[in-house]
């Protein structure tokens, strides 16, 4: 079994240090949510680590994508 809750607390802890630097931690976070299903906050983490993203995430187009298609 996968551990989904802790992903997200170890993830967003890392974001309470630095939030900026690492667009990659938001994906992390935003891929937990969408497995616990919780779509509506693994959007927000997708547009974020998105928005702050200095290199192509195609990773986070896709889970964007499926939080997306679940909210309808």
């Amino acid at each position: 079994d996968s551990d989904w809750r802790g992903a997200i607390e170890h993830g967003e802890k890392g974001l309470a240090l630095d939030p900026e630097t690492f667009p990659e931690l938001w994906l992390y976070v935003a891929t937990a949510r969408l497995k616990i299903g919780d779509a509506a906050a693994a959007e927000q983490a997708a547009r974020t680590a998105l928005a702050r993203a200095r290199t192509p995430m195609p990773a986070a187009h896709h889970v964007l994508g499926v939080a997306l298609t679940v909210l309808g």
